[in-house]
């Protein structure tokens, strides 16, 4: 925004003295008054005659001036001041208004790219976009599929796990499908997928959070609404947080039995002990069964999924 400011300044020069001068009995009519108006001259050696007098002024003229009543004059002059200024003022705040509206229209987004690097036989559209709110989308056009799919990325990952509570980030991911303030149904996001030839997923990883969904063309603006929930107003319920945990310790146990396990474990292990990577990342009902739990994933969720850490891509 910005300020307007008016001075409205007098000249020091020009300095009016009102003397009140003898009225006439006889030809004066009642109210009225006459007066002498001497103004000083800003040219020295002016000269002047007065009223055929013969009279001379070198700094000063002698005005005669009839005014109907001083206090009338006065208070008339002080309205029409006060009607100006309002004036301007409704033409200011009108300026101001109209600036706004057109501003936030004209600012929903800001093109990045129109033509980002992709190979020559890729003859998909594309567009990357940044919001308002500094969320940059990537925008892809393909006449020829017959399914949508968006992905949302959150820059925040199991290395930004509290040492108190490893394993949070994971179990955020998880407690966002448990229903939104738009949304409260658990897992709105699977059903509505599910019922329109699609499916939903999410992931966590050191750096990174990650939430993705495949649905039909016609049902693409619903899914990424129930999907974009997660990030405005999400009820992080109480209720849903001991069948959570439980869906992340099974997680970690199917993890746990597979062939690339021992391999991980073996790269935590060896790692700095000081580094966030040798820390316990998947998250079990050993280290988030706590009873202030509700509280810790909303500091982790208000001080990380934040727009300037995501980015979206649509088809």
């Amino acid at each position: 925004s910005s300020g307007i400011n008016a001075e409205y300044g007098h000249d020091n020069k020009v300095a009016p003295q009102l003397a009140e001068h003898p009225a006439s009995s006889s030809s004066s009519p009642p109210h009225v008054h006459s007066a002498h108006l001497h103004v000083q001259s800003h040219h020295h050696g002016l000269e002047t005659s007065n009223m055929g007098t013969g009279s001379h002024a070198s700094d000063n003229v002698e005005i005669i001036v009839e005014m109907e009543g001083n206090n009338k004059v006065r208070s008339r002059s002080g309205r029409n001041r006060l009607a100006a200024v309002l004036v301007i003022l409704v033409v200011l705040l009108t300026l101001i208004v109209v600036l706004c509206i057109t501003v936030k229209a004209k600012a929903v987004l800001i093109v990045l790219n129109d033509k980002p690097i992709v190979p020559d036989t890729d003859l998909r559209e594309y567009r990357v976009i940044k919001l308002t709110n500094t969320i940059v989308v990537t925008l892809v056009s393909d006449p020829l599929t017959t399914q949508a799919s968006t992905s949302i990325n959150v820059g925040v990952g199991s290395l930004h796990n509290p040492d108190e509570v490893l394993g949070l980030a994971h179990f955020l991911e998880h407690m966002l499908f448990m229903g939104t303030k738009k949304y409260p149904t658990e897992n709105q996001a699977d059903k509505y997928a599910s019922s329109n030839d699609g499916w939903i997923n999410a992931w966590t990883d050191d750096t990174s959070t990650n939430y993705h969904f495949l649905v039909r063309n016609d049902a693409l603006y619903n899914m990424t609404d129930i999907y974009a929930q997660f990030f405005i107003a999400p009820l992080l319920k109480r209720e849903a947080m001991g069948r959570e945990m439980m869906a992340v310790q099974s997680e970690y146990d199917i993890g746990a039995s597979m062939d690339f396990w021992p391999q991980h474990e073996l790269m935590v292990g060896s790692s700095n002990p000081n580094c966030p990577y040798s820390r316990f990342s998947t998250g079990s009902i050993s280290t988030l069964n706590r009873t202030d739990i509700q509280d810790k994933l909303w500091e982790f969720y208000d001080r990380y999924y934040s727009a300037n850490l995501i980015t979206v891509a649509i088809i």
